[in-house]
């Protein structure tokens, strides 16, 4: 789906302040420590992008909680080699 269909998909943008209140009534709450593995694309039109969501992860959590994102290549993705 291209950026121009995202939007138009989607009512209005979600911002970081957003994301944070869906986060805690998620149940989210400061001090937690979260690992997070998500698609930014299922998340609708974000305003920011990625750069938002992991500020709200990180609002969310606190400056006590923890933050753990994977990080996959798929260059790096068979053992063998």
């Amino acid at each position: 789906m291209s950026e121009q269909e995202v939007v138009a998909a989607t009512d209005r943008p979600a911002t970081v302040s957003s994301l944070v209140r869906d986060l805690r009534a998620l149940g989210v709450a400061p001090g937690m420590t979260l690992f997070v593995h998500s698609s930014l694309k299922s998340l609708g039109w974000v305003a920011g992008a990625a750069q938002a969501v992991v500020l709200a992860l990180q609002e969310a959590v606190g400056s006590a909680g923890t933050l753990a994102l994977p990080a996959h290549s798929t260059s790096l993705s068979e053992p063998s080699e």
